[in-house]
């Protein structure tokens, strides 16, 4: 069985921090710094404390979460989708347009 590591305060602090600075997953950045998922929830709940801990899992979120944030996606892609036709529309009027306002001036 291998024996367990003690990490420093100020290790777990530096590990806890990065990971919400940065958009990586979870499991990438516990790779990066040697230690398991586990562990590092462990030191976040902790840290941070349950209230908080559960208000970032939830933003990371699953489930109906994840749900949600697919629909407002598609809500957005949608949106999307429509602004570049308006503005593909604008820009050919702006064509036709500027080229009948040359030609009368």
């Amino acid at each position: 069985m291998p024996k367990s590591k003690n990490y420093s305060e100020e290790f777990k602090r530096e590990v806890i921090d990065y990971a919400l600075s940065t958009h990586k997953p979870i499991k990438q950045i516990c790779r990066e710094f040697g230690i398991t998922t586990g562990t590092y929830y462990n030191w976040k709940r902790r840290l941070l404390g349950d209230a908080e801990t559960d208000r970032c899992d939830s933003e990371g979120g699953s489930g109906d979460s994840m749900e949600a944030m697919a629909d407002e996606i598609r809500a957005l892609r949608k949106e999307l989708a429509a602004s570049q036709r308006r503005e593909e529309i604008l820009k050919k009027a702006a064509i036709i347009l500027g080229g009948r306002l040359r030609a009368t001036v």
